[in-house]
């Protein structure tokens, strides 16, 4: 059975995190809001949270247990937002919670390419600490080092 997807209006839980008010959030969870649930695109409490850079968010959806390798309907997850956005501390703090360095997005981009294609040097350094593949291509043969020479973004 597909899990029931939320908007905002009809979920205080997401509409808490959208506010990045941790006392609503932690009422929510306290109330039987799933950690994991839904918007309607897919992304979880977890994923709107590392796209806005909240670590303390972050921190308390974490210790709810929830999915740190989800991907949204496109394929991206907490840690692409992170990369894109250039949150280091949220990205630093999923992948100390196991997030997986190298997911891919339905185009087979990496957390690391978003970051290259996002010009985000201190996150390129924090996701290749964590292992991520400067050589592993996406679907239109493209790697993240690759990507950064069109960019004339000196990372590596």
């Amino acid at each position: 059975m597909t899990p029931k997807r939320h908007s905002l209006k009809d979920s205080p839980l997401l509409m808490a995190v959208e506010k990045s008010d941790v006392p609503a959030v932690t009422r929510c969870l306290a109330e039987g809001w799933s950690a994991n649930t839904l918007d309607l695109d897919g992304n979880t409490p977890l994923l709107r949270a590392a796209f806005l850079g909240k670590v303390p968010l972050l921190s308390l959806l974490l210790k709810e247990g929830v999915d740190v390798a989800h991907a949204n309907d496109i394929g991206y997850t907490a840690l692409h937002f992170a990369a894109q956005e250039g949150h280091v501390g949220v990205a630093r703090a999923l992948l100390a919670a196991g997030a997986p360095v190298d997911a891919p997005d339905q185009h087979g981009n990496t957390a690391l390419f978003r970051a290259v294609y996002a010009e985000q040097a201190e996150l390129v350094a924090c996701l290749l600490a964590a292992g991520a593949d400067p050589e592993r291509r996406n679907r239109h043969d493209v790697s993240p080092r690759e990507l950064a020479d069109n960019l004339g973004f000196e990372c590596f």
